[in-house]
C-alpha cells in the first residue's frame, strides 16, 4: 500500500509539473480558441484538472502540497470571506458563478502549484522562456493585426461586430474620437487584457537579462513594447512603466536606488506635464491619451464615463460597506440585472466583499511582494514582482484582475515560485 501511494504521488507529480510548462505555454491562446472552436480547452477546466491531481498528491502523502504562511493565510482568508459574505447577502446566480470564477480560481491556482518540483525540470530551469515565447507569439500576432491581418479576416474566423452576446469579441475596437486606428488585442479577450497581459513576459525579459547583462536579449522587449502601445490601453502604458522602474531599482545596488527613484518620481511628474501640455494643443493626442477629448472645462469620451463610473463605484461602497457578494460587481455583473461596472478592480473588490476584503488583499500582496523581495536574487523573484507592480497599477484604471487569463496565469506562477525545489 505504501508503494502505491508514493507511485501515486510521483505520478500526479510529473503530471502536474509538465502540466504546469504546457498550460503556462498555452494559456495566452486559449481566448482565441473559445472563439474560433467554441469554449474547448478553458482555462477554468484545466485548472480543475490539476485540483484533481493535486487532491491525489495531498492526499497520498497525507498533507496538503502548500505551507499556512502570511501570503497563503491571507488569500485563504479572502476566499472564506467572498463566500460568507455572498452566503448572507445572496447575490444572483450567474454572476455569482462568474465571481467565482474571476475571484477564486486563481486563488486556487496559487495554492495548488506551490509543489515541491524538481529544480532541475524543464518548468523550472526554463520558467522565463515558458513566459517570454508566448509573450513574444501574442505580441507578433498583435503587431500583424495592426498593420497586415484586416478585420475581415477575423470575423470569417468566429470574431463578430454584432451579436457580441455570444463569446466573441470586436475585433474593430477604434480608439474613441476621429482617428480610425484598430486596436490591437491579439489573441487575448480585448486590447486591455492584451496590455495588462504583456506586462507579465516583458517584466520577465528585463529581470532576466539585465540581471544577466545579456543586452542583446533585451531586444525581445521591444516587439512587445510596441504590441502594448497598439492596444492602446493607457492602464497597461502606466502598469508598464511601473514594471521598467521596479525591475531597474530592484536590479540597483542601495545607493542607486535611492536616486533612481527620485529621478523616477521627477521624470514622472515631468512627463505628466508635457502630456497635460500637449494634449491641451493636439486633438489626435487627446483621441489617443483621453479616448476622447477635453472640451469647454469638462472631459468628453471615455474618461467621462470612468469618472462617473468611479464616483458610482465610490457611493455603493458607503452605503454597503460589507459587501454585495461575489459577481456584483466587475465585469461579472454584466450578467446582473444592475451590470456595476467601476473601472478600477479595488473598488470591485470592495464592492463584491467589503472594505474588509479589500483590506485582505492588500495585506495579501503586500505579503507577496515581501517574499519575492526576501529571494531578490532569483530572477523569478524580480520578474514576478514587477510584472505584479503593474498589474496592480494598472487595476486603478481597470478590472484587470477579473481576466482569468491575466489571473491564472500570475497566480500559477506565484504558487511555483512559492513551491519547493527537490
Amino acid at each position: 500500500m505504501s508503494k502505491l501511494r508514493n507511485n501515486l504521488s510521483l505520478i500526479s507529480l510529473n503530471f502536474m509539473t509538465w502540466g504546469a510548462a504546457i498550460f503556462l505555454l498555452a494559456l495566452p491562446f486559449l481566448p482565441f480558441f473559445s472563439i474560433t472552436l467554441g469554449s474547448i480547452g478553458t482555462s477554468q477546466g484545466v485548472l480543475l484538472a490539476f485540483v484533481f491531481l493535486w487532491l491525489v498528491y495531498s492526499i497520498n502523502n497525507r498533507r496538503v502540497g502548500f505551507e499556512f504562511d502570511n501570503t497563503n493565510v491571507a488569500f485563504i482568508a479572502i476566499a472564506f470571506l467572498s463566500f460568507v459574505v455572498s452566503t448572507v447577502v445572496r447575490p444572483e446566480t450567474t454572476p455569482f458563478i462568474l465571481g467565482i470564477k474571476n475571484n477564486i480560481l486563481p486563488i486556487i491556482a496559487l495554492l495548488v502549484f506551490q509543489l515541491p518540483f524538481n529544480k532541475k525540470h524543464l518548468l523550472i530551469k526554463n520558467i522565463q522562456w515558458i513566459v517570454i515565447i508566448p509573450g513574444l507569439i501574442v505580441a507578433l500576432l498583435a503587431i500583424l493585426q495592426s498593420t497586415i491581418i484586416p478585420p475581415d479576416f477575423l470575423e470569417t474566423i468566429g470574431y463578430k461586430t454584432t451579436d457580441l452576446s455570444i463569446n466573441t469579441i470586436d475585433p474593430r475596437q477604434t480608439v474613441d474620437g476621429s482617428l480610425k486606428i484598430y486596436r490591437a488585442f491579439s489573441t487575448l479577450g480585448g486590447p486591455n487584457q492584451l496590455g495588462a497581459y504583456l506586462i507579465l513576459p516583458f517584466s520577465f525579459v528585463l529581470a532576466y537579462f539585465l540581471k544577466r547583462k545579456k543586452w542583446w536579449a533585451l531586444g525581445l522587449s521591444l516587439p512587445i513594447l510596441a504590441a502594448i502601445l497598439l492596444s492602446f490601453s493607457r492602464s497597461a502604458w502606466l502598469g508598464t512603466i511601473a514594471a521598467l522602474i521596479a525591475v531597474v531599482i530592484l536590479l540597483a545596488n542601495k545607493k542607486q536606488r535611492i536616486y533612481i527613484a527620485i529621478a523616477s518620481f521627477f521624470i514622472t511628474i515631468l512627463a505628466g506635464a508635457v502630456v497635460l501640455v500637449v494634449a491641451s494643443q493636439n486633438q489626435a493626442f487627446q483621441n489617443v491619451v483621453m479616448h476622447g477629448r477635453y472640451f469647454e472645462n469638462r472631459i468628453e469620451g471615455s474618461d467621462q464615463q470612468r469618472l462617473a463610473s468611479l464616483a458610482t463605484g465610490l457611493d455603493k461602497v458607503m452605503a454597503k460597506p460589507f459587501g454585495s457578494g461575489l459577481g456584483s460587481a466587475g465585469p461579472a455583473s454584466h450578467r446582473s440585472a444592475e451590470p456595476v461596472i467601476t473601472e478600477n478592480w479595488y473598488l470591485q473588490i470592495a464592492l463584491e466583499i467589503g472594505i474588509i476584503g479589500l483590506v485582505l488583499y492588500f495585506i495579501a500582496f503586500s505579503s507577496l511582494l515581501i517574499d519575492f523581495y526576501r529571494r531578490i536574487d532569483e530572477p523569478l523573484a524580480v520578474g514576478l514582482y514587477a510584472a505584479t507592480v503593474g498589474i496592480l497599477v494598472a487595476n486603478l484604471f481597470l478590472h484587470t484582475w477579473a481576466d482569468s487569463t491575466i489571473s491564472i496565469a500570475m497566480f500559477s506562477l506565484y504558487g511555483i515560485f512559492k513551491g519547493k525545489r527537490l
